[in-house]
């Protein structure tokens, strides 16, 4: 599966994630939306390829830069209706081609002003955030 570019494995009711995820260093696209995982593997820094990833309707109360850091090419970061409550306030300047960011129906307390460090984000959904 060294050439596969696109993973789908939405409404599995997966709890996590291989950390042999980021050994797909061809993949671009990864949808795991509607799944009950709590966190991402550290290793998914490693598929730098990616430049769609949808964690959407899952159960996160936490993620960061430190998740995707490494991965330079990602323009859409789909990470609505979780429970995220707040944001790291470092590392978010390396996602430079970041152009869209939902965070829409989370629990934010605070707007996360770290996400402001993001240079080229053009899109940013945080409809209906309820703390």
């Amino acid at each position: 599966m060294t050439s596969l570019s696109k993973l789908f494995l939405r409404f599995n009711k997966l709890e996590s994630l291989p950390e042999e995820i980021g050994c797909l260093k061809s993949l671009e696209v990864l949808s795991v939306r509607n799944n009950t995982l709590v966190t991402l593997p550290k290793q998914i820094n490693q598929a730098t390829s990616l430049k769609i990833l949808d964690v959407s309707s899952n159960s996160l109360s936490k993620f960061g830069p430190a998740s995707v850091g490494n991965l330079k090419l990602l323009k859409n970061l789909d990470l609505k209706l979780n429970r995220l409550t707040s944001l790291p306030t470092l590392g978010w300047k390396n996602l430079s081609n970041l152009r869209k960011l939902d965070l829409s129906q989370n629990r934010f307390v605070l707007f996360p002003v770290a996400i402001a460090d993001i240079p080229n984000l053009d899109t940013l959904d945080m409809e209906g955030i309820e703390p």
